[in-house]
């Protein structure tokens, strides 16, 4: 009894220290964006950087050639430099809604995609089905 008293105390000890990183990411992006001018973001996606996604989401659908894209303009936010720093980076993102088609042939819906920009090159790419992915440079 005594050594599941311990686990569960030293669980709840790792889930606040994760939940406390987390608050501090939250608190160091707003106050970065609160105090930064937009030069700190450096210089915006590169040219033709819509085929690049497009093909990049492409590559990881069943049927690329049916699916439908919907691009929206990049905009300035933060993010964590990876999985295990987070240190606040300007990032461009450019959003990209994909509607593909499932193995039954049916549309699933929209589904966001995020493509991270720091400084004109791809720093990462997030989806709702495999989470974010940082670029290795």
């Amino acid at each position: 009894m005594q050594i599941s008293t311990q686990l569960s105390a030293a669980a709840a000890a790792l889930l606040l220290g994760l939940a406390g990183c987390g608050v501090a990411y939250r608190d160091a992006a707003n106050e970065f964006i609160r105090t930064q001018p937009p030069s700190a973001w450096g210089s915006q996606p590169p040219a033709g950087h819509q085929e690049i996604e497009r093909s990049f989401i492409q590559s990881r659908l069943r049927d690329p050639d049916s699916a439908r894209f919907q691009f929206s303009e990049p905009r300035r936010v933060t993010v964590a430099a990876s999985m295990s720093d987070p240190t606040v980076v300007p990032v461009w993102e450019s959003e990209v809604l994909v509607n593909g088609k499932n193995a039954l042939g049916g549309y699933t819906g929209f589904k966001p995609w995020s493509f991270y920009y720091s400084n004109g090159a791809l720093f990462a790419v997030e989806s709702a089905e495999s989470g974010r992915q940082y670029v290795k440079r």
